[in-house]
């Protein structure tokens, strides 16, 4: 089931990339535009999220990394063919599924941080504090579109949203962020730890 069009452009019609190259970015453009919450060849059962591997933020920023590529070195004249995919792996990285498991995960664990005693009192925003894995992979992502396309869609304070109550029920708490507040989030925490 897809969510929307894909951007027209077929990936076969472009001289400049392979069989095998073509082959990678269509997979992956199946991938993004399936319909939001499901997740096709890359599913996972792991709730917390933390498999190096099998993390939807992973999978996802892995995508938006292939894909700059493939603009940046063999198709900077044709950002159509790429603006959209990008822009779907920012929508797929807010969406529940791939930070829901921050609420479990946020209590801690003494094999995680050997000087917590006990668990901690939980929070849902997956990146007000402690998850640099997902936040700094949110962050590279939208900062590769902004970068790539020129474009400040993400720059616009409540472009990036997470819903408190998609994520375990948590009543109407939203959180908003753009890639200025996300950046600075991030360096003020790197600077305070």
């Amino acid at each position: 089931m897809r969510a929307g069009s894909a951007p027209l452009q077929e990936f076969a019609s472009l001289p400049i990339l392979g069989e095998k190259e073509t082959g990678h970015l269509r997979h992956m453009r199946n991938v993004l535009w399936l319909e939001d919450g499901v997740w096709g060849p890359i599913a996972n059962n792991d709730y917390t999220q933390l498999g190096e591997f099998t993390a939807y933020y992973y999978q996802l920023s892995g995508m938006a990394h292939a894909l700059a590529q493939g603009y940046h070195h063999h198709l900077t004249a044709a950002p159509g063919v790429f603006k959209a995919d990008m822009d779907r792996v920012v929508h797929k990285m807010l969406h529940p599924d791939v930070w829901s498991y921050w609420f479990a995960v946020s209590q801690g664990s003494p094999s995680w941080n050997p000087d917590l005693k006990g668990p901690q009192t939980p929070w849902w925003d997956p990146v007000v504090k402690e998850n640099i894995m997902y936040s700094g992979h949110l962050n590279h992502v939208a900062a590769l579109y902004a970068y790539l396309f020129d474009d400040a869609k993400y720059d616009r304070v409540g472009s990036m949203r997470f819903d408190g109550f998609h994520a375990n029920g948590f009543g109407s708490t939203v959180a908003e962020y753009s890639l200025t507040t996300l950046n600075d989030l991030i360096y003020w925490q790197m600077v305070e730890h």
